[in-house]
């Protein structure tokens, strides 16, 4: 079994606009269309990300996403898996009731 928690923030942006995330690191910037740019705080990097493609921000501060065509990202936390063991005793790994 596969649990997954997928938290995001749909990011419609026009041309040459500017959407601003505070204290972002761990978040993913994934890009569904146009061609944003990514840049964080005390990072020489700037990130372009294209379509289909994502970017995990990995300093903490602010992150800027800049639009030079009309683009569509979706911001969230990255994918959380946990894999359990179908084969495992029941109730193995659990806290005693």
């Amino acid at each position: 079994m596969i649990i997954r928690q997928n938290n995001f923030v749909p990011v419609a942006l026009k041309a040459r606009s500017l959407y601003r995330i505070a204290n972002g690191l761990g978040l993913k910037v994934s890009c569904l269309r146009g061609h944003p740019w990514v840049t964080q705080s005390n990072d020489p990097r700037d990130v372009i990300v294209t379509g289909g493609n994502c970017f995990v921000l990995d300093r903490p501060g602010v992150a800027l996403v800049f639009a030079f065509t009309d683009a569509l990202t979706l911001v969230s936390e990255p994918e959380l898996m946990t894999v359990v063991n179908e084969n495992a005793p029941a109730g193995a790994g659990r806290g005693a009731a």
